[in-house]
C-alpha cells in the first residue's frame, strides 16, 4: 500500500502508513479542520481532543493508520484505527454498560477515528476511499466508530456506505452515535 498513486482532482497524491515523519504536518491539518468547524459553528471536538500527543501515537503505530499526501509530503487525509475499540477506550464497566445499551456481543470491534480530509479536497470521494480502505484492511471484523450529534456529512456519509446506526449513547466524552457494519 505504501507509496500507491490515487488521483484527486486531476492531481497525484500518495497512500502511505503513517510516519512519524508527517507529525507537522498532520498537525497543521489537525488544526486546518478545528477551525474549519469552529468557523462553521460546528462544536464536535473538545479542546483537549484530539490533540497534538494523539496525533504523535496515530502516526507511530504506522499500519494502523493511513494518510493521504502530496509530492511534498504535505499532508492532507488520515484515517486512524485501533483494534479492540471499546476496551482500548473504556473501562470494563463501561464496556459492559455500551455493550448492553446496544445489544452487541462481546467481541474485538475494530475502531475507526480521526477521519480528516482537508476542505481543499473534500466532497471529491477521499473520505469514501480511506474507509473502504480500512475495511479492506479488517475484512471479517467488524468495525465501530462513534459520530458526533451535530456532524450530518459524516452522518449522511457512513449511513451511504452501508454502516448501521445504532442510535445516541452518551459517552464519558459525551452524546455520539455510534456506527457499526461487519465487513
Amino acid at each position: 500500500m505504501e507509496n500507491r498513486k490515487i488521483y484527486i482532482l486531476n492531481k497525484a497524491y500518495y497512500l502511505k502508513n503513517g510516519d512519524i515523519k508527517y507529525f507537522e504536518s498532520s498537525c497543521r491539518l489537525l488544526d486546518s479542520i478545528k477551525n474549519d468547524f469552529k468557523m462553521k459553528n460546528i462544536d464536535i471536538y473538545q479542546d483537549d481532543y484530539p490533540n497534538y500527543d494523539i496525533i504523535k501515537e496515530d502516526l507511530e503505530n504506522k499500519e494502523n493508520t493511513l494518510l493521504i499526501v502530496d509530492e511534498n509530503d504535505e499532508v492532507y487525509a488520515q484515517i486512524t484505527s485501533t483494534y479492540d475499540e471499546l476496551n482500548s477506550i473504556f473501562n470494563e464497566t463501561e464496556v459492559a454498560k455500551i455493550l448492553s445499551f446496544y445489544n452487541l456481543p462481546n467481541i474485538p470491534y475494530i475502531g475507526l477515528s480521526r477521519l480528516f480530509v482537508d476542505n481543499r479536497i473534500r466532497s471529491h470521494g477521499v473520505a469514501t476511499f480511506l474507509i473502504k480502505e480500512m475495511e479492506e484492511k479488517y475484512k471479517g471484523n467488524t468495525i465501530i466508530f462513534f459520530v458526533h450529534l451535530v456532524n450530518s456529512n459524516a452522518l449522511k456519509l457512513y449511513e451511504q456506505l452501508g454502516y448501521k446506526n445504532l442510535g445516541s449513547y452518551n459517552f464519558i466524552f459525551g452524546e455520539y452515535y455510534t456506527f457499526i457494519k461487519s465487513v
